[in-house]
C-alpha cells in the first residue's frame, strides 16, 4: 500500500460536481466537504489543485483524518 502522504491524496480522483455560473464555476467535492470557485474553465484545473494542496496539506499538519474513497481502499478478503 502506498504511503498516505500529500502527493498520495493528490492523486487520487475524487468524485466533483460542477456548476456554471454567469461568472465563475464552483466544484464542489462531496468526498472531502471541499468547494473551489474558479473564475474561468482556463484557471480552473490550477485552481482545483492549489485548493487540493492547502486543504490536504493542512489536514496532514493537523492530523486530521482525509476521507479516500472506497475504491481505493484494499478490500480483498481470504475466504477460509
Amino acid at each position: 500500500m502506498p504511503e498516505k502522504n500529500l502527493e498520495y491524496y493528490m492523486s487520487i480522483n475524487y468524485e466533483k460536481l460542477l456548476k456554471h455560473y454567469s461568472n465563475y464555476i464552483e466544484v464542489y467535492f462531496p468526498e472531502l466537504g471541499l468547494t473551489v470557485l474558479s473564475e474561468s474553465p482556463s484557471s480552473l484545473s490550477d485552481d482545483i489543485k492549489k485548493a487540493k494542496f492547502k486543504w490536504f496539506s493542512d489536514c496532514l499538519n493537523n492530523d486530521i483524518p482525509i476521507p479516500v474513497p472506497a475504491r481505493y481502499l484494499n478490500t480483498s478478503y481470504a475466504i477460509r
